[in-house]
């Protein structure tokens, strides 16, 4: 989070409308909000380590998946990651496929 972030107001209309969207999100995944931020905060932390990332860039959805089986639909996680580069101690070791 920015310090400016911190200091900048934000008009109560688009607070409520995160708010909204977190509640849905949560309710598509069949949990709650709060985990929802725990699942967030471990992701960009995991992809941290290797990459780096714009946490403020970064979209997670839960989307409703179905498989082989009939009419069974469960949530999976769909993640929009923009990599800005590779950390450096790691440039040498991996190439990415282009």
């Amino acid at each position: 989070m920015l310090i400016a972030e911190l200091f900048t107001k934000k008009n109560s209309g688009e607070i409520a409308r995160k708010r909204l969207k977190h509640l849905l999100i949560a309710d598509r995944a069949g949990c709650s909000p709060e985990l929802l931020d725990l699942i967030r905060a471990d992701f960009l932390r995991s992809v941290s380590r290797y990459l780096e990332i714009d946490p403020g860039d970064v979209t997670l959805r839960i989307l409703r998946t179905s498989s082989e089986q009939p009419a069974e639909v469960f949530p999976a996680v769909c993640a929009s990651v923009p990599v800005l580069t590779l950390r450096s101690h790691l440039q040498h070791d991996i190439r990415l496929p282009i």
